[in-house]
């Protein structure tokens, strides 16, 4: 346990949690003085310094539903995989990209997940050495495409229709992928398991 870091009773749930290369910690969940007028979880991103200090220089735009993955992107950016949901005034896609600062990367195309269980990212987003992002859960098309639950995408968050995977069966009605992990070594660096 390190002593150094005291971050104190200052979210209500948190979820999600990636360690930037500065030390500096992004968590996902929801503060409950910020819902206390409405009663509602307002769901965001949180940074806090490698002391457990809050950072308040980073404020994310609210959220659909809490955070499930957080990914680190170069350029201090931040991928974010949200539970589906329709929070009033929330950014309302199930995975979002945010600048460093914290505020929405506008030039990033969400992906539309759906399937008859209402699409959502269930498994940490992979982002590959070319900047590519893989991700994976219950859905059975991404913006129109069909795609049983994994798809890729460009960095801008587009699909990459290069990329449609194969050699697995699915059983049952609701199905979904909880895990992705991308082979860094050996003869099948750069394969998906």
């Amino acid at each position: 346990l390190d002593p150094t870091f005291t971050l104190g009773a200052s979210l209500s749930q948190a979820w999600a949690v990636a360690v930037q290369n500065d030390g500096r910690v992004l968590v996902g969940g929801f503060d409950a003085a910020e819902g206390e007028d409405s009663g509602e979880p307002v769901y965001r991103v949180f940074r806090f310094q490698a002391d457990g200090s809050r950072d308040l220089t980073f404020r994310s735009p609210a959220l659909a539903g809490l955070s499930r993955f957080i990914t680190l992107q170069p350029a201090g950016r931040v991928l974010v995989a949200a539970s589906p949901g329709a929070h009033p005034g929330s950014y309302g896609s199930t995975l979002v990209r945010l600048n460093s600062d914290g505020t929405h990367d506008a030039t990033f195309t969400a992906p539309v997940l759906d399937s008859m269980q209402g699409g959502a990212i269930f498994a940490p987003i992979v982002v590959d050495s070319t900047g590519r992002i893989v991700i994976a859960g219950t859905f059975t098309t991404v913006n129109g495409a069909p795609r049983l639950n994994v798809a890729r995408l460009l960095a801008n968050g587009t699909l990459d229709s290069t990329f449609v995977p194969s050699g697995y069966t699915t059983s049952g009605t609701f199905t979904q992928v909880r895990g992705l992990a991308l082979q860094s070594q050996g003869a099948n660096a750069g394969k998906l398991l």
